[in-house]
């Protein structure tokens, strides 16, 4: 639902709205399956009957409900000073009855304010009327945001049907096993969010310039919290703990060099920047990886790899692995000799507890705390998936009734796993390996950045290392569109245009994977990891815009 309220009071305009939104999701999954041991059955009709000698079933129960309550007023006075005031209040069947909130209804509620301040400098009426500043607005802003994205059923302790001891009693048995422990005390994760910014146009409204600058800090971060003392097999269940910051920036500058009758040209670019820092941890802890006691997000580790730290005073989601060194001994990170390796002298320790000492060909890892055995205690940061600077670079160029658009996107500065050359380059199974093997080490004094060959990789050469970090930056023409108006007008015509558009014409990147622009998936901790996702694909499209 939704009300809405427009009036203006002589210098005073007023747009007020407000109103209720529910949202209900469901989803119900049922997958029985069975097979014969010998014979029988085929995967194009599938069934289940007794005689079956392996039976399962899984299937999901999913619901989710979302209520809100909001309401927003915008003020303007003359075009001189604007106020836009806002509130909701939200709340979601993911958390408890006993989460922190405001009770209403027998419902617990999340409170969300918003305050948007304006001030257009340039229309008070001492302001000189000049060429050179046109229009100066100034900005500023305080909100608080809700965040509820987790498990469905986070609050509640929970049970899954499994079944167990095929092939020992007849067709196995079946058991209720618990899956999660609740916590009917967690409410949503909010981040406060302060903002100042200028939007100004300058000599003659040829050149334009905004600039936002903000700082917002999360609180009661939405994580997995570990017990001391597993619980039914269960080592964590869902919390609020832990604390972030973000702050940064995003400036935008637009001209029109060219500004006639028949010829206008107009370029512009932005640029943003940002940076993230967590404060605080669940547990009073200092760090958490991925894979092991992981506080962020669903996953429980990364394509096999502990390499996702998040560590206090750094970015979440930072790489965190093995540093590789490059000096004598390895110019290019690989012991090119027995005696290089030797003058090491460096081991590691096997599953069997014997020490494994480092050979010619084998990777040069770096001990950061000089105990001479490369472990996990030389872990370190290797990489940030978040860029320095990213934004566009876009231009505008129009001659009488035909428009060229051009617009370019870059990130600056952001590093890259490259999992899928690990996997491609690794050397340490029968997979189908990249050309760049042709190059591996093979004999004493060899310099090169490939260890030897070794099945099963004992030495750990494909472990996660800044090896397989690499510069993400990139420079992409992503859209490039020309236009033309055709010059007709009628009563039932009131315009007409044919168009062609081409995407991702090429693309600027020293990175070696197939795309460097991608997202493997949403969570936090999954950015800047490069699975192998297909890349995006060059594409031509044309058309026609018709209005009647």
């Amino acid at each position: 639902t939704r009300l809405q309220f427009t009036k203006q009071f002589g210098a005073h305009y007023l747009n007020m709205w407000g109103g209720f939104r529910y949202l209900s999701f469901n989803f119900d999954d049922n997958e029985p399956e069975g097979e014969y041991a010998i014979g029988g059955g085929n995967d194009k009709q599938p069934n289940i009957s007794t005689s079956m000698d392996y039976k399962s079933a899984t299937g999901t129960n999913d619901t989710w409900k979302n209520m809100a309550w909001y309401a927003n007023i915008d003020y303007n006075y003359r075009n001189r000073y604007f106020a836009q005031v806002s509130a909701a209040v939200e709340s979601s069947s993911r958390f408890g009855k006993n989460s922190d909130g405001l009770s209403l209804f027998g419902v617990k509620w999340g409170v969300f304010p918003s305050v948007q301040l304006g001030w257009a400098i340039t229309n008070e009426a001492w302001f000189p009327k000049t060429k050179a500043i046109n229009y100066l607005l100034l900005k500023a802003g305080y909100d608080i945001t809700g965040n509820d994205d987790i498990s469905n059923f986070a609050a509640r302790t929970s049970f899954g049907v499994m079944k167990y001891l095929y092939g020992t009693s007849g067709q196995g048995a079946t058991a209720a096993q618990l899956n999660n422990i609740g916590n009917d005390k967690i409410t949503f994760e909010k981040t406060r969010k302060f903002n100042v910014g200028l939007k100004s146009y300058w000599l003659n409204n040829r050149v334009g310039v905004n600039l936002d600058y903000y700082l917002s800090h999360t609180s009661n971060l939405l994580t997995l919290k570990s017990f001391d003392n597993p619980v039914a097999g269960i080592n964590n269940y869902w919390s609020n703990g832990g604390s972030l910051d973000n702050t940064g920036f995003e400036l935008t500058v637009t001209g029109k060099p060219i500004v006639s009758k028949n010829f206008n040209v107009e370029i512009g670019a932005s640029m943003g920047h940002y940076v993230n820092k967590v404060k605080t941890l669940p547990n009073n802890d200092n760090i958490y990886v991925s894979g092991k006691n992981n506080a962020i997000g669903y996953t429980s580790s990364v394509y096999g790899v502990d390499n996702v730290a998040t560590i206090i005073g750094e970015a979440v989601g930072s790489f965190y692995g093995y540093k590789v060194v490059k000096d004598q001994t390895s110019p290019m990170g690989v012991f090119t000799s027995s005696q290089a390796a030797a003058q090491a002298n460096l081991y590691m320790v096997d599953a069997t507890g014997k020490p494994q000492y480092f050979k010619a060909g084998d990777m040069h890892f770096a001990d950061l705390n000089g105990d001479g055995i490369i472990s996990e205690a030389d872990k370190t940061i290797i990489g940030n998936p978040n860029p320095d600077i990213y934004g566009n670079i876009f231009a505008n160029i129009t001659w009488k009734n035909l428009t060229l658009s051009v617009n370019f996107n870059y990130s600056l500065g952001n590093d890259v796993f490259n999992y899928q050359r690990s996997i491609l380059e690794g050397g340490n199974n029968f997979y189908n390996q990249t050309v760049a093997m042709v190059n591996r080490w093979r004999h004493e004094g060899q310099v090169t950045e490939m260890p030897r060959l070794s099945y099963g990789d004992v030495m750990g050469n494909s472990r996660f290392s800044d090896r397989w970090i690499e510069d993400g930056s990139y420079l992409r023409l992503k859209t490039l569109r020309l236009t033309y108006k055709v010059p007709v007008r009628y009563s039932w015509l009131q315009g007409l245009a044919v168009w062609a558009e081409a995407v991702n014409l090429f693309t600027v990147t020293h990175y070696l994977g197939s795309d460097p622009e991608f997202s493997v998936a949403n969570s936090v901790l999954y950015q800047g990891i490069d699975a192998g996702n297909v890349a995006q694909s060059r594409a031509v499209a044309v058309g026609l815009k018709i209005n009647l």
